[in-house]
C-alpha cells in the first residue's frame, strides 16, 4: 500500500519539480565593472581676449558757463558825444538771446526793472526800489515764465530822461534816435550775449526806438555784406527770437 500511494506522489513531485525546472533560470546577477574610463584628453586652455572697455560717450560740446545773475552796470557812448547808461542782466545759458528794453516819455529805465528779472527767469528779486506802484512794478502782476527759458535783457535811459517821475525834459526825438542806436550796437557787445538773436520792444518813444534802432542796426551790418558779394545773401545779426 505505501508502494502505491508513494509511486504517485513521486510523481507528483517530479512534476512539481519539472515545472520549476521548466523556467528560464534566472542567471545570478553578477556585477560586472565599469570599463575603466580613460580621462579626458586635456584640452587646450581657451585663449582669453583682452578686456574690450565700452566706449564711453563722446562729451556733449557745451557752451562758456553762464553769468552771475546779478544786473551788470553798463555805460557807453553815442555817436554824438553823449554817455548813457544802463543795465544788463545775463542770461541763464550763454549765449543768449536778448532784450532790449526802451522806455516812455514819462520815464526812464527804472519802468522795467521788474520786467527784467521776470524774463531773465533766474530767481533773482530786483535789486532796486521801483519808483511807483504801478502794475508793471508789481512782481506778482507777471505770469511764470516756462521752466529752462531764460533771456537776457539790457536797460537804460534815454539822455535828459531821469529820474522816472520826472520824465524826459525836452522833446529830442533826433538824439534819441542816436541813443537806440548806440544801444542796439552795445548789445551786441555784451557778454554772453548771441549777437544773430537781439530783439528791441519799447513804449511811447521807446517804441519808436525800438525799430529805428533795429533798421539801423540791420542796415549797418548788411552793408559790409553787400559790398563783399552781391551773389551771396547776408544775415542779418537782428533775428526774431525763437
Amino acid at each position: 500500500m505505501f508502494r502505491r500511494f508513494f509511486i504517485p506522489l513521486l510523481f507528483i513531485v517530479i512534476l512539481l519539480t519539472a515545472c520549476n525546472l521548466g523556467k528560464t533560470p534566472t542567471a545570478a546577477s553578477t556585477s560586472t565593472p565599469p570599463a575603466a574610463s580613460e580621462p579626458p584628453a586635456e584640452q587646450p586652455p581657451a585663449t582669453q581676449l583682452p578686456p574690450t572697455a565700452t566706449p564711453s560717450p563722446s562729451p556733449t560740446p557745451s557752451g562758456p558757463p553762464a553769468l552771475p545773475p546779478e544786473p551788470r552796470e553798463i555805460t557807453f557812448q553815442t555817436s554824438d558825444g553823449q554817455t548813457l547808461s544802463g543795465y544788463y542782466y545775463p542770461a541763464a545759458v550763454n549765449p543768449a538771446p536778448l532784450i532790449v528794453f526802451m522806455h516812455w516819455v514819462g520815464g526812464d529805465m527804472s519802468d522795467w526793472y521788474e520786467i527784467a528779472v521776470w524774463l531773465q527767469n533766474r530767481g533773482l528779486k530786483n535789486p532796486f526800489p521801483n519808483p511807483g506802484s504801478e502794475s508793471w512794478w508789481d512782481p506778482t502782476w507777471f505770469p511764470p515764465v516756462p521752466e529752462g527759458v531764460s533771456y537776457g535783457v539790457f536797460i537804460f535811459s534815454f539822455r535828459d530822461c531821469a529820474p522816472a517821475n520826472a520824465g524826459c525834459a525836452h522833446w529830442t526825438p533826433e538824439v534819441w534816435l542816436l541813443d537806440a542806436q548806440a544801444a542796439m550796437l552795445k548789445a551786441t557787445e555784451l557778454e554772453g550775449v548771441d549777437p544773430t538773436k537781439i530783439v528791441a520792444m519799447g513804449s511811447s518813444i521807446g517804441a519808436d526806438g525800438a525799430p529805428d534802432g533795429c533798421a539801423w542796426g540791420t542796415s549797418r551790418s548788411l552793408a559790409p555784406a553787400r559790398a563783399r558779394s552781391r551773389s551771396r545773401p547776408a544775415v542779418s545779426w537782428i533775428s526774431p527770437i525763437p
